[in-house]
């Protein structure tokens, strides 16, 4: 996230000494959106597990459905990367949210 527009390394710096946890989510899980884009799976969860800086339940319905959606992609994706049952367990966990949010 980081480019003509915006610097990600001063935003994060910036939210936290504001303690702006909402900011820092948001940032965090655009990035695993990012990650998850690129291929790069295993970041992408990194970010996803760093933007739960606040509790999913405070977040609006969309933007819950969002984080949920992005932690699904990451989760199948790397369930079928590397077959381990950590992930396919996180990867159905995700159906069922997505499933009861809808």
């Amino acid at each position: 996230l980081t480019g003509d527009a915006m610097d990600q390394d001063l935003a994060l710096k910036h939210a936290n000494e504001r303690k702006h946890m909402m900011h820092i989510s948001t940032i965090f899980h655009l990035r695993s959106w990012l990650a998850y884009i690129f291929g790069d799976y295993e970041l992408a969860s990194e970010m996803a597990e760093e933007s739960k800086v606040v509790s999913l339940l405070s977040l609006a319905p969309l933007q819950l459905s969002n984080y949920i959606f992005v932690d699904g992609l990451v989760s199948f994706a790397l369930a079928h990367k590397t077959n381990e049952i950590k992930w396919k367990t996180q990867a159905c966990s995700t159906v069922e949210k997505m499933g009861s949010s809808a």
